[in-house]
């Protein structure tokens, strides 16, 4: 993780913490996941973006050259062969990926999954959580990831949903900081559910944490009625991927592979706005372009103006 960004509806900036997980008491149990979930804050289109506004990666943008910047869910999409539509713009040798229509409306499991992060995440090592204040989907903590695939060089985003250090970090603008940071991922379950150790929710699940370097998953069965009557268990990352019937370096090899396809196709363009719609079908890739200014051009000017003038 390179860069740590808070939004809160409108606005972005550097959060003071990132939240800290704790193991719930025994007398905690079981937890009530539909407490005080009348209400809740709905989110607004520019917080529940797919791809967060160009302007948060300024800074990386000017110390690293990219091959391709995106977010998390569009490579674990990819990595799954998972039918959907996607743009593309390609902008001083960078392809930025951006999902076409993104989700505005909020599931009953991501309510209950906010519920749960109060229950578990607090602001400081020790912290006692707050379960009374109403869930807000405005609010989220998303970081910025670099990493390597093949020839390929990635800038992605992804929420962080909190750290399992169990001493205060300090200022998370500071590089050396976020190195420390151990990212926690919280993953809710139905208990009714069959085999779910070995189904497709767990390999989203495993896929999403390896994309950030998450090494242990927090586990917790949710009964019909919003409970969770058992212990929070946590996994092993690695240990689950060996034990599961598919193979990473195969996920990882398709995701290659479509990347590669992508940069095929806009081997000769360069514009920030003409803009590819890419449809990914039974593991082939479709497309349409739109040249220039258009409809669906989706980078920010202010991004535009700073890339230019850099």
């Amino acid at each position: 993780m390179i860069c740590v960004t808070k939004i809160d509806g409108a606005t972005s900036g550097t959060p003071q913490t990132l939240g800290y997980y704790r193991d719930p008491k025994t007398t905690e149990y079981p937890i009530s996941l539909g407490k005080g979930n009348e209400y809740y804050n709905q989110p607004i289109p520019c917080v529940f973006e797919q791809f967060n506004c160009m302007k948060y990666l300024m800074p990386q943008r000017n110390s690293e050259e990219f091959d391709f910047c995106t977010n998390r869910g569009i490579l674990v999409k990819m990595m799954t062969s998972f039918d959907f539509d996607f743009m593309a713009i390609k902008f001083r040798g960078c392809i930025y990926l951006k999902i076409k229509s993104a989700e505005e409306s909020v599931h009953k499991r991501e309510v209950l999954q906010r519920k749960l992060k109060q229950y578990l995440i607090v602001n400081t090592p020790c912290g006692i959580p707050d379960t009374n204040k109403s869930l807000d989907f405005n609010k989220q903590n998303y970081g910025t990831f670099s990493a390597k695939l093949g020839k390929f060089r990635l800038l992605y985003t992804a929420d962080v949903i909190g750290v399992e250090n169990s001493d205060p970090l300090g200022d998370l603008n500071d590089p050396d900081v976020l190195q420390q940071c151990k990212l926690t991922l919280v993953k809710l379950y139905p208990s009714y559910c069959q085999n779910w150790m070995n189904n497709y929710r767990m390999k989203r699940w495993l896929l999403q944490a390896h994309l950030v370097g998450i090494d242990q998953i927090k586990l917790a069965a949710y009964t019909s009625n919003g409970e969770i009557p058992l212990p929070i268990t946590t996994e092993s990352c690695g240990k689950l991927i060996n034990e599961q019937e598919w193979c990473l370096f195969n996920h990882m090899t398709l995701l290659h592979h479509f990347l590669s396809e992508i940069k095929e196709v806009m081997s000769d363009v360069d514009c920030p706005y003409t803009t590819y719609v890419f449809e990914l079908k039974n593991k082939s890739v479709f497309y349409e372009c739109f040249e220039g200014k258009n409809k669906e051009s989706f980078l920010d000017q202010e991004y535009i103006d700073f890339v230019l003038g850099s």
